[in-house]
């Protein structure tokens, strides 16, 4: 054979085996890749699966806010509630310096008075607080040195008990603000003037003359309403008038916190509709018979030879 016959056959050869090779190669990779086309058609098949549609998107929208619907009320409800409460204290914390500086004082109540006169602090002492500290205008209402200045302050130094978190925010040429006081003190408490109940009934000036009612029925200091809080000073005329002097607050769920002569502290649901708003002063009672007014009435006055409390 000759040489140029075994070329032809070693190169026939060579290109069997280069064919059959690739053939083999092909053969073995097909099914990998055919795998590896699976397995991404079934990812891409999962993650479709899993993912959600704008439908359950919306359904899942829908009961969050239905649940925050439910659910939102009742926050605010319990969020007025654990105020309500930080209010009691606030108020029973001004019944204990108010009844503390009566003990140090010989059973004298601290003056509830309307003027920084000099004859007048003579004769009755300083004011539980500053009576030009008007908490309807600017920048008294937001000045707590005023507070410091009080008598009532050195038995309890903290301004934060004068006033209530639920306090509204007011206004006063057009500047909004929230007052650094709240709480007013029974005029009929060491008050200095007698043309609110009449001179028949003198405000009390020793812890001795609160009689009737009692001290544990006598309120002292009451959070006040927002449209007549002024000066410390509350004022309703139990049998000399029938209406609202001034008016008590109402921001804890429709009721009220009051500190008693005896140092305790209450809240009071109002039971008429019109108490539990804002209002300004000598509101009208409600027509027939306003029960939240003769409440109040009882408080502060109650005279034994009277049949009836106008309310």
């Amino acid at each position: 054979m000759c040489r140029l016959t075994r070329c032809r056959m070693v190169g026939r050869f060579v290109l069997c085996a280069k064919s059959y090779f690739h053939e083999a190669l092909g053969q073995a990779i097909e099914p990998y890749a055919l795998s590896k086309k699976k397995i991404k058609m079934r990812t891409v098949y999962q993650v479709k699966r899993y993912a959600f549609t704008l439908i359950e998107l919306l359904v899942v929208i829908a009961i969050i806010a239905i649940l925050a619907a439910l659910l939102l009320p009742a926050l605010a409800k319990a969020k007025a509630k654990g105020q309500g409460t930080y209010c009691l204290n606030n108020t029973k914390q001004l019944a204990l310096c108010w009844f503390m500086y009566a003990t140090d004082n010989d059973d004298s109540i601290i003056s509830n008075g309307l003027s920084n006169d000099p004859n007048e602090v003579r004769k009755f002492g300083f004011p539980w607080i500053n009576p030009g500290y008007w908490v309807q205008r600017l920048p008294d209402a937001t000045n707590t040195a005023i507070i410091a200045k009080g008598q009532l302050f050195k038995y309890n130094d903290s301004v934060k008990i004068y006033q209530c978190p639920s306090h509204p925010d007011m206004m006063f040429s057009k500047r909004i603000y929230t007052p650094a006081r709240s709480y007013s003190m029974n005029g009929h408490m060491g008050g200095t003037i007698t043309w609110v109940q009449g001179a028949q009934y003198p405000p009390h000036r020793k812890m001795s003359d609160i009689k009737s009612p009692p001290p544990s029925n006598a309120f002292v200091f009451l959070d006040e309403n927002e449209g007549t809080i002024d000066d410390g000073y509350f004022a309703i005329p139990v049998y000399a008038a029938n209406h609202w002097q001034n008016s008590p607050a109402y921001w804890h769920n429709g009721a009220g916190t009051f500190g008693f002569a005896d140092g305790h502290s209450e809240a009071w649901k109002w039971l008429e509709d019109r108490t539990k708003q804002k209002r300004g002063h000598n509101a009208s009672p409600r027509p027939g018979c306003d029960r939240d007014l003769l409440r109040i009435k009882k408080a502060i006055i109650i005279d034994p030879r009277k049949d009836r409390i106008p309310h």
